[in-house]
């Protein structure tokens, strides 16, 4: 069963700044509290079928995620196999688009859920979109140098 949760925010960077910074795995240990550790794995120059191994916080596992699609500065899509027993399998998609102010970014995840977890799906769900939205936050903050407020208004909720 997939769980779907959409967020949007405006970051005040250029798209091809923000779409790099994305595109290279490595950063997510910098704005994602679910990474603590990611590594390149193939060789090259990023892109389509880059493939990145990482170190989960919860479960404490490691696991490999890669670029299913790339679409320089418009959309990156990735999947991943669970990192441990019982943990979601990685999936979903960046969608960025200029704007006056910068860059709109709608992050779009859809991890596929199993066994018990499936009775609280919509559990999964809040969850994740609050995880994201924070997330998000910090993204924003880190790429337009401040602190990334998780209370940001510019974060919105896409159901």
């Amino acid at each position: 069963m997939a769980v779907h949760v959409e967020v949007e925010i405006e970051v005040a960077r250029p798209l091809g700044e923000v779409f790099s910074y994305l595109a290279d795995a490595r950063n997510l240990p910098q704005w994602t509290d679910g990474f603590a550790a990611v590594e390149q794995l193939s060789s090259g120059p990023i892109g389509l079928g880059t493939t990145f191994r990482y170190r989960s916080v919860r479960p404490a596992a490691s696991s490999e995620l890669r670029w299913i699609e790339f679409e320089r500065d418009h959309k990156l899509a990735w999947d991943g196999r669970p990192a441990g027993p019982g943990a979601p399998t990685l999936a979903g998609s960046y969608q960025l688009e200029a704007t006056p102010l910068g860059t709109r970014l709608l992050a779009i995840f859809t991890p596929e859920i199993g066994g018990a977890m499936r009775l609280v799906a919509p559990l999964v769900a809040r969850t994740l979109r609050r995880r994201c939205e924070a997330d998000l936050a910090r993204l924003k903050g880190l790429l337009e140098g401040d602190e990334g407020d998780g209370g940001d208004p510019s974060i919105r909720d896409r159901r």
